[in-house]
């Protein structure tokens, strides 16, 4: 399985971009020449540092299968200061009541996947998508454009608002929504199917037919590893894992 280095080494520089607020990011080239004492030489002049805005960001998406540690490395990069978004969170939020995807949810499904104040039942929609690859797809044409919408918009304000070397889109379904080509990177979060699964029932104690279903839904891990510029493992220690994300971050600061 491939580390954490990049594999294209020339970047398609996206210009649509994604919004929300932006997070900040320490600096890859602070440093602080050292000097010898004692001599007396004439002062160099200081060399200036390229200015980041003048660098277009790298527009970065993670991936990876349900129960992978992708969550986990997503953490990893936000305790770095690495501006993410989470095309998750943005879902739950298109389908809030009120919203339009909401109604349209409504209209196209039946009504008890609704609680009685309105809000979604989420395991009970989940059972029904995972279950009916139809209802699946009605799904995702509902509530895909406005995450998409969301994630453009808030690369632009990135772009706009920090000199961060690149910023992180976190998206599970990147590969299966043909969303991989809007990306300058994708990182590939990736580990064992059998402890992927092992993952999946623990965590959400769920029978082993149910999490079969679930990952099924996903394209293999092993597709998604094959189309990467960068793959994270998570077979080994928390701190093997923290090693690569730090190599990782060196990497992507290196290429934008």
């Amino acid at each position: 399985m491939r580390s954490s280095t990049w594999t294209r080494t020339s970047a398609c520089v996206a210009t649509i971009g994604a919004p929300s607020c932006c997070g900040s990011a320490r600096s890859v080239t602070n440093g602080t020449p050292s000097w010898k004492s004692g001599l007396r030489r004439p002062r160099k002049p200081r060399r200036r540092r390229p200015d980041r805005r003048s660098r277009p960001m790298l527009r970065v998406a993670i991936t990876g299968g349900i129960g992978t540690g992708k969550s986990y490395v997503v953490r990893l990069l936000r305790r770095r200061a690495v501006p993410t978004i989470d095309a998750d969170q943005l879902a739950r939020a298109a389908v809030q009541p009120g919203q339009p995807a909401t109604e349209a949810l409504r209209a196209r499904f039946e009504p008890d996947i609704f609680a009685v104040d309105g809000s979604l039942d989420r395991a009970r929609l989940g059972r029904l998508v995972f279950a009916d690859p139809a209802a699946r797809a009605a799904l995702e044409a509902l509530v895909h454009p406005p995450v998409r919408r969301a994630i453009d918009a808030w690369f632009r304000r990135c772009g706009a608002c920090t000199d961060a070397p690149f910023a992180v889109a976190d998206i599970p379904l990147l590969f299966e929504t043909g969303r991989a080509g809007a990306f300058d990177r994708v990182v590939v979060v990736a580990c064992d199917p059998a402890a992927q699964r092992e993952r999946v029932m623990a965590r959400d104690r769920l029978p082993a037919a149910e999490v079969d279903r679930r990952i099924a839904a996903q394209l293999p891990i092993g597709d998604k590893v094959a189309r990467a510029d960068a793959v994270v493992t998570t077979d080994g220690s928390f701190d093997d894992t923290d090693r690569q994300v730090a190599a990782l971050c060196r990497a992507l600061a290196g290429d934008s």
